[in-house]
């Protein structure tokens, strides 16, 4: 007598097996509204002239623009680790008392708001800076549980002596640039901030 794992073996061993699956080809998205579906590259013509009939020249010069604030954004972060401006542990510390300096006590909400992020990674570097005595809790009297962040004075010596540093970073990059146009620089990252979302 055949014993029933020896059947299900001679079962599954006569069982044909399925062909192959061909490997999909990545290429673009059919689907105007999802990227769960993919084409064949031979669609990547047609679904590359669909995107560009919908830019514009203003679209494209501010596709262009954002390239470069991403590419420029990592350089601006090792410039700042070595000037003192970001954290051993990555964060913006500069930044952080930045907004504390020009706004005044925050609380740790109003900041994540302001700059995009969650709320709970601003609390881990408001955390971290008031463990170095850069920032301290005070109570607020809009709201009883969510305390307001304050600039201590070492924290604003701190602030200013990075800050100074980054002026003179600054002058360096500059040389040989025109200021108009570096202020005309500055105009438009402002314009384009101001129509992002955020608080």
């Amino acid at each position: 007598m055949v014993s029933d794992r020896g059947a299900r073996a001679k079962a599954v061993a006569g069982t044909p097996r399925s062909p192959a699956r061909p490997q999909a080809t990545i290429g673009f998205s059919t689907r105007e509204r999802g990227l769960d579906t993919f084409a064949p590259g031979a669609d990547e013509d047609r679904l590359m002239a669909r995107r560009k009939s919908r830019a514009t020249p203003g679209g494209e010069a501010a596709f262009q623009v954002f390239v470069e604030i991403l590419t420029t954004f990592f350089r601006l972060r090792a410039a700042g680790a070595k000037l003192g401006a970001v954290s051993p542990s990555g964060g913006g510390v500069w930044g952080f008392l930045r907004t504390l300096k020009l706004e005044g006590p925050r609380t740790v909400p109003q900041i994540a708001r302001a700059r995009p992020v969650a709320r709970q990674y601003i609390q881990t570097l408001a955390n971290e800076y008031a463990a170095q005595g850069l920032v301290e809790f005070i109570d607020n009297p809009d709201h009883k549980r969510s305390k307001l962040v304050r600039l201590t004075p070492e924290g604003e010596a701190f602030y200013e002596a990075i800050t100074g540093r980054i002026l003179g970073y600054c002058a360096e990059i500059a040389r040989g640039m025109d200021e108009k146009e570096l202020r005309t620089a500055a105009r438009v990252l402002a314009t384009l901030r101001a129509k992002l979302p955020g608080d």
